[in-house]
């Protein structure tokens, strides 16, 4: 598991040199353009990609504001609910795993949401409810 996860980071280091080298387009700088312009499907698609939590967090927050489904992000969703190491924490116990799971559900894939939610420890299951609970309807 750890070396898919190096092997998924380094593949999304590259493509980070592609959307950001060479420019002043920081991650600051592209949560930013996430948030407040408006950015292609295909554009989120690939910021999924991104090795940046914060960048991947914005990308999933607007990809439920548009309510995108497709496989692309279907698929990035059910492997970052695998993301629960204290390495992918967004904002205190709450890590990418939870945001994936809860993005699971606000875009209506409530059958893969229920089983991988049945599964969570009782800890877990309380971080995806908090977030349910505090992040208002996008």
């Amino acid at each position: 598991m750890i070396n898919r996860i190096k092997s998924i980071l380094d593949d999304s280091m590259k493509l980070a040199n592609i959307f950001c080298g060479g420019t002043d387009l920081s991650y600051l700088g592209l949560v930013k353009k996430i948030e407040v312009e408006d950015v292609s499907v295909e554009e989120l698609e690939n910021y999924l990609s991104i090795p940046n939590i914060t960048v991947i967090k914005q990308t999933i927050l607007k990809i439920i504001e548009k309510n995108i489904k497709n496989s692309k992000v279907y698929s990035k969703l059910l492997e970052y609910t695998e993301f629960m190491d204290d390495s992918f924490k967004i904002l205190g116990p709450c890590k990418l795993g939870h945001f994936a799971i809860y993005a699971l559900k606000q875009l209506g894939y409530n059958d893969d949401f229920q089983i991988i939610f049945n599964n969570l420890k009782e800890d877990d299951k309380k971080t995806v409810m908090l977030l349910e609970n505090s992040l208002f309807d996008r």
